[in-house]
């Protein structure tokens, strides 16, 4: 596990998977619009950590050939997406351009990224992607999460010449990540609310972002050796 590309990398979660794989000495790649929030810089340095600030909402086919040839032409032995643009709209106000946006962030600049970079990994015998997704799909998503749901939902596709890729071990899997204890739900407003949300969840708590990078680090190294084409959940039973 050398060369790994993060693509959301600037989240809660994506900055805990970047903190573990550093430690078992990866290169990474990771792809964002957001502020990261490191305690050092000494990643940056020794030059195991390369961050590329790109807003996918601006890229066209053209932008997006030019950036994958430009940024991403190296081996790549993981793939891991943790994209989640949300434009908080309910079902009544989203808009077609708030669907274009969300699915074009979510799902299709991903797609095509996945189409550029899996050519190396089928060449070099050896690739492990993951879809990170939300457990709201299972529940027809939230309130203000209409177009992302639908975006993550559609994110989950598998088309069948993917399958194909397991001859050559490259794997591929969506995971559904449930509550976690980041930022985001700690934001819900009342201790009522969140005693209400977690007892939904047979295990009656929210999961820890070390607890979920774990499930990721397992998919895409090498100690997955036979799962693929496969929609797992890490929910707490929810």
């Amino acid at each position: 596990m050398k060369n790994i590309l993060i693509l959301g990398g600037s989240s809660e979660i994506g900055q805990t998977l970047i903190d573990l794989l550093l430690k078992y000495e990866c290169n990474i790649t990771t792809l964002a619009n957001k502020r990261y929030n490191f305690l050092s810089n000494k990643y940056l340095k020794e030059k195991k950590l390369k961050i590329l600030k790109v807003d996918f909402n601006k890229l066209d086919d053209k932008k997006l050939n030019f950036f994958c040839k430009k940024y991403l032409n190296q081996n790549f032995s993981a793939f891991i997406n943790l994209i989640g643009y949300l434009s908080k709209k309910s079902y009544e106000k989203t808009s077609l351009s708030d669907l274009l946006k969300s699915i074009k962030i979510n799902t299709f600049v991903p797609f095509i990224i996945l189409k550029y970079i899996v050519k190396n990994m089928i060449k070099n015998n050896f690739g492990r992607i993951l879809n990170c997704s939300s457990v709201g799909i299972k529940f027809g998503g939230g309130k203000y999460s209409y177009s992302y749901s639908l975006s993550k939902h559609s994110l989950e596709f598998i088309p069948a010449e993917y399958k194909n890729w397991a001859k050559k071990n490259v794997l591929i899997n969506n995971l559904r990540i449930g509550a976690t204890n980041t930022q985001i739900h700690k934001k819900i407003k009342t201790l009522i609310e969140i005693k209400k949300r977690k007892s939904l969840i047979p295990c009656n708590r929210f999961a820890g972002k070390e607890e979920v990078v774990n499930y990721i680090w397992f998919l895409i190294n090498k100690k997955n050796s036979f799962m693929t084409n496969k929609t797992l959940e890490i929910t707490g039973g929810e």
